[in-house]
């Protein structure tokens, strides 16, 4: 039987630990959640956790903050760092899904990661970056000062990185902003809305999708998202552009268009 071990942690961070057997420790970070009463449950437990041979993080923010609440960038910082020390781990693996993937590419060039896995990730949620995405408005109102403005993408071949959205409006709106650069791998699936991971899930294809990205299998990790109907993001504009997608919805202009 699995134990979850709550790990002390200063408000808003909820954070629970699972003990494992190997080197290689998995952060996952929770998006928004179903539920403004409740904070957001723990997402990908049984990816993450292989039957009980990784260590595991599992990292809710009850504030919803898009890791602006101050000091929370720090705090999980300094909590991943004491645990790969104490556990002598050296593979560190990133997952988030939503508001947690945006958290994960955050974090990312501040820690010693491996391998970071974000589906369905905002470039922001800064009204005057992303005027047109209305949605967690109820969260985002009480954000009253952005650390992080919006998620930037430096060059990095030492990592690798999949990023994951769906072809719907609300999703391109922000799949379109991030920045193309050398290291991370950006696919858009035809047909998925923000509820990709857990259509992924029912598909039987998200485990393996994730576990294709833990086990350092790009290729892999490809091809499941081609089977689920996806492709690299510059193919999905490529093809939008030539009118080979004639009923998606036009891709916005960058930022600095």
């Amino acid at each position: 039987m699995v134990e979850l071990i709550d790990i002390a942690s200063s408000y808003p961070l909820i954070v629970k630990y699972v003990e494992g057997v190997n080197d290689q420790l998995m952060v996952v970070f929770s998006g928004v959640g179903h539920s403004r009463r409740k904070p957001p449950k723990i997402e990908f437990f049984g990816a993450a956790t292989t039957n009980n041979c990784n260590h595991v993080l599992f990292i809710s923010d009850e504030s919803r903050s898009w890791l602006n609440s101050p000091g929370i960038d720090a705090e999980i910082i300094g909590l991943i760092k004491l645990l790969m020390e104490e556990h002598s781990i050296n593979n560190l693996v990133l997952l988030g899904n939503s508001m947690g993937a945006t958290m994960a590419l955050l974090l990312s060039p501040q820690l010693p990661t491996n391998t970071t896995i974000a589906l369905t990730p905002q470039y922001s949620v800064h009204p005057d970056v992303v005027p047109a995405e209305a949605r967690w408005s109820n969260f985002r109102k009480n954000i009253t000062e952005y650390k992080y403005k919006s998620v930037e993408l430096l060059p990095n071949t030492q990592q690798q990185t999949y990023i994951v959205h769906g072809s719907s409006r609300g999703e391109l709106v922000h799949a379109l902003r991030f920045p193309e650069v050398q290291g991370y791998r950006h696919f858009i699936l035809r047909g998925y809305g923000h509820a990709l991971a857990a259509r992924l899930k029912q598909q039987d294809s998200l485990t393996p999708l994730i576990a294709s990205a833990m086990a350092g299998r790009p290729r892999r990790f490809k091809n499941i998202v081609q089977q689920n109907g996806g492709m690299w993001r510059s193919r999905y504009v490529e093809n939008w552009l030539n009118r080979k997608i004639p009923t998606a919805p036009a891709p916005p202009s960058p930022p600095n268009e």
